[in-house]
């Protein structure tokens, strides 16, 4: 498939974070591997998901690092910021999920589509008779 039958990937990459985007991005097209376009829009809300829970994890791990406990401070700005991560965390979660189900899906529905044509080929190609020849003199 070639670039320009790509969909757009519409993830937000904030600046300073384009080397782990692509290399995300690589990562799972490698293994994926998209077919089709269709492949390649499914592909697209995986990448989405995935790169949203990598920033969700990458901030809620910045959150654990500072040594703080959101649950422990008072501070409603931070205990709210640290329960809306949580909730985007499981959305996103729940959207790769989701992603991957249909990924599945449609790779096992073009490979039913094609035994059925390879099957309905063999029907009508006809089958060379196995029965010897008997010559007359």
């Amino acid at each position: 498939m070639s670039k320009n039958q790509r969909p757009p990937h519409t993830c937000f990459v904030p600046p300073g974070m384009e080397e782990e985007f692509e290399r995300l991005q690589s990562e799972l097209r490698r293994q994926f591997a998209p077919a089709d376009f269709m492949e390649e829009m499914l592909f697209s809300q995986l990448l989405r998901a995935a790169w949203t829970l990598h920033r969700v994890e990458a901030r809620l791990s910045g959150l654990d690092k500072a040594g703080r406990d959101p649950l422990a401070i008072p501070e409603e700005k931070l205990i709210r910021h640290y329960a809306d991560l949580r909730t985007h965390q499981i959305h996103a979660l729940k959207s790769l999920q989701r992603a991957l189900r249909e990924l599945r899906s449609q790779r096992a529905s073009v490979a039913r589509q094609k035994k059925i044509a390879a099957q309905a080929e063999q029907i009508r190609t006809p089958q060379p008779s196995k029965r010897k020849k008997e010559y007359v003199n």
